[in-house]
């Protein structure tokens, strides 16, 4: 584009191209925070979340910081996230294994997951403890 300018001097004016990101609105998140942590706990994801609001992702992230700094707490990491939905798997398999019925199903629609994530999840579980998922 510069060389195209600079070698045609008379174009200048006539081409109009978009400066910077754009203008990101500004979201006041404080009405919200609880309800965004809320489901971000329940194992939304953050682009969920955007959708959801139709916020910038920026907006879920101070909503987020400020739930979190209020218990001062840091946002868990997706590692640590991912973590927490493997022992709630877990949790969920055994609880319903106590009532004599595993549904994968059911516990794929507590985590908000697929089924095939939440079989993952469990087979991770099982792993770190060193015995085969019985799935």
């Amino acid at each position: 584009m510069k060389h195209y300018l600079d070698t045609h001097p008379d174009e200048r004016d006539s081409i109009d191209l978009p400066h910077g990101r754009g203008e990101s609105r500004t979201v006041d998140v404080e009405p919200y925070m609880a309800e965004v942590r809320r489901l971000f706990d329940g194992g939304e994801s953050k682009l969920a979340l955007t959708k959801k609001f139709n916020w910038p992702s920026s907006a879920v992230d101070r909503a987020l910081e400020l739930s979190y700094a209020k218990e001062g707490r840091r946002v868990p990491t997706n590692k640590e996230r991912r973590q927490q939905q493997i022992n709630r798997a877990r949790q969920l398999y055994e609880d319903q294994l106590k009532k004599g019925k595993v549904s994968l199903a059911e516990i794929a629609r507590e985590l908000h997951v697929s089924d095939v994530t939440a079989r993952d999840y469990l087979r991770e579980s099982f792993k770190a403890q060193g015995n085969p998922a019985p799935l």
